[in-house]
């Protein structure tokens, strides 16, 4: 390359050209795009999770495409994770729009773009027989009575001028990329081209023939690749038949992938929460590396979802979870290998008694202060029955008494009184009995180490005044009409100052 055009290094290091793109095919070099998606990696982790907590094998690749539940969530608008319809604007248009086929959800991710956006509303009105559906010569019907009379893809206007002034495959590419990039010269001798060809083929007249063509100018400006939307779409159907038959593990999956941005975790949170689904604070005797559902326990069973003596355990596939357990690596300050540390300690010798058992079992290098302080403060240590305040006071003895017991250990050691001592003292007996934080430091921790409260939120106390003095909420606030006063009460989370141009 460097024979061929100027390169250089950017900010992360990477050799890039110093030309923009149309002078490097110029060059004759071809230029890729690898796009990297998420939401792949969401699909697969969801379905490895239903097989693995339900016994059940999603067919995500076969999957039917007329699931009542998927459409009812599109057309409903609750698009939170599904692919290329979670904007605000987009989940508008699936509720106004009625969603029914695989087709529809194409047309809308061509549609929702700047330009074509001007087709949506008459989109909308022939699509509910409001509007005529008007075609501009009657052989372009078979070609666009799927998307309503309108052309939305740039295989549309080929399709188009192949039937109608018989142009080869070829050819009808280049008219569409000439019109594509508005070339007067060039587009003037395609007129000229198709004006002839549709007289030819079709005998359509001259001014006729000048008026089709204005209309597929028209738009082939705004003309989408289809089977880049038609493969958008699948995806986008994929996201949505999980999150509408299992949701929880849907859920847990996309928590998962946002752990380390807290901004768009709290957005799945809140998501979660309004689906009914519970999400469940960190805890080290049942949480894992990552998000997971969890059974929550119903009256007469265990946590762990274990059913009463005599009662029979019902199957994966009629036990769906029911909560998400909230992933340690996702708590701020503790990471994946802490995490592994924690589960390996855990896996082999048991769930943890204490803060004492749990600083002898694990690796201390990788479980430091810092992180066992995190797990502490955000509640994952709340299984041992002690205050955070009274974990938090006794963490610095917990480690040095650790790290004599684990060097004693090692040497072969083992003290007459330690053993003594260990029979008689609780778990937790050696901490400093110390009542609990004030609920205003405990949510603060949990905030800043979640993204989200656990143990409540700061507004409860607050809850009678704000029902009787608010007009409106955060959501109900968009209906209000334009200039006209309201009142609503809440939390002021983030202060963004700025100076404008007045």
């Amino acid at each position: 390359l460097q024979n061929l055009l100027p390169l250089r290094e950017d900010d992360d290091g990477a050799i890039v050209t110093q030309y923009a793109m149309n002078p490097v095919g110029d060059l004759g070099l071809l230029k890729m795009d690898f796009l990297g998606l998420k939401t792949l990696t969401v699909i697969r982790n969801t379905c490895e999770m239903v097989k693995r907590l339900r016994g059940t094998e999603v067919p995500i690749d076969r999957l039917p495409l007329d699931d009542a539940r998927a459409y009812d969530l599109l057309n409903k608008g609750n698009t939170v994770g599904v692919f290329q319809l979670e904007s605000g604007g987009m989940r508008d248009l699936c509720r106004r729009f009625r969603i029914s086929s695989v087709e529809h959800i194409t047309a809308l991710v061509a549609l929702y773009r700047p330009g074509p956006m001007d087709l949506i509303p008459n989109f909308i009105e022939r699509r509910h027989g409001r509007a005529p559906i008007e075609y501009a010569h009657p052989l372009l019907e078979p070609i666009s009575r799927e998307t309503y009379g309108v052309l939305i893809y740039q295989e549309q206007v080929m399709q188009a001028t192949q039937i109608l002034a018989g142009y080869t495959l070829g050819g009808a590419d280049l008219l569409r990329r000439a019109m594509g990039k508005k070339k007067a010269e060039e587009m003037a001798k395609q007129r000229s081209i198709f004006v002839k060809g549709a007289a030819r083929v079709n005998g359509i007249p001259e001014a006729k023939a000048n008026e089709v063509f204005d209309t597929l100018e028209k738009f082939a400006g705004y003309g989408f690749n289809k089977s880049h939307a038609a493969a958008y779409a699948i995806v986008a159907y994929q996201t949505a038949y999980l999150k509408a038959n299992y949701p929880v593990e849907f859920l847990a999956a996309m928590m998962t992938n946002e752990m380390g941005a807290t901004d768009k975790l709290s957005v799945v949170l809140a998501e979660a929460r309004a689906m009914g689904v519970e999400v469940l604070p960190p805890d080290v005797n049942e949480g894992e590396v990552t998000f997971t559902p969890a059974l929550t326990a119903p009256a007469g069973r265990s946590a762990s979802g274990a059913p009463p003596p005599g009662e029979a355990s019902p199957g994966p596939a009629e036990a769906p979870p029911m909560a998400i357990r909230f992933g340690l690596a996702a708590i701020k300050g503790v990471g994946e290998m802490a995490v592994r540390s924690i589960l390996e300690a855990r896996a082999s010798g048991g769930p943890f008694k204490s803060l004492a058992d749990l600083c002898e079992r694990v690796d201390t290098r990788t479980v430091n202060r810092k992180v066992l302080e995190a797990l502490i403060r955000c509640g994952a240590c709340d299984c041992f029955g002690q205050t955070r305040a009274s974990l938090m006071a006794g963490v610095e003895h917990t480690l040095t008494r650790a790290a004599n017991v684990v060097a004693d250990r090692q040497r072969g050691q083992s003290s007459l009184f330690a053993m003594l001592e260990a029979r008689e003292t609780a778990p937790g007996g050696d901490l400093p009995q110390l009542p609990e934080w004030p609920q205003s430091q405990l949510l603060a921790a949990e905030k800043e180490l979640l993204g989200f409260y656990v143990t409540g939120h700061p507004l409860t106390p607050y809850a009678p005044l704000l029902e009787k003095y608010t007009l409106c909420n955060s959501t109900t606030a968009k209906d209000v009409p334009a200039r006209t006063l309201t009142r609503l009460g809440g939390l002021i989370t983030g202060l963004q100052p700025g100076v404008s141009k007045k």
